[in-house]
């Protein structure tokens, strides 16, 4: 999304590229203070899809290396969440 509201930082490819889990969280905290701050709620994204399409559209994904694109996409989610989602009792 072009716009100068929120802070710049690389396509998820390019944060995979990194290695960086912690890098990954961060980004996902930043972001979702971000969000918040501008009254965003709801996030369609990471893209948890690896991709290997003949032409190179890996948009939005993390890479077609499964095993880094879940550290990533999990890293990514957890800077999201900010706390750890609550397990709710079974309703039945």
């Amino acid at each position: 999304m072009a716009t100068d509201a929120f802070s710049k930082w690389p396509e998820p490819i390019g944060l995979a590229a990194t290695g960086d889990e912690a890098l990954v969280k961060e980004f996902g905290d930043i972001a979702r203070q971000e969000y918040v701050a501008v009254g965003i709620r709801t996030a369609l994204h990471p893209m948890p899809t690896g991709h290997r399409a003949p032409l190179g559209a890996h948009h939005g994904t993390f890479g077609e290396d499964a095993e880094i694109a879940s550290r990533m996409v999990f890293a990514y989610i957890k800077g999201f969440q900010a706390t750890p989602l609550a397990r709710r009792a079974s309703p039945v």
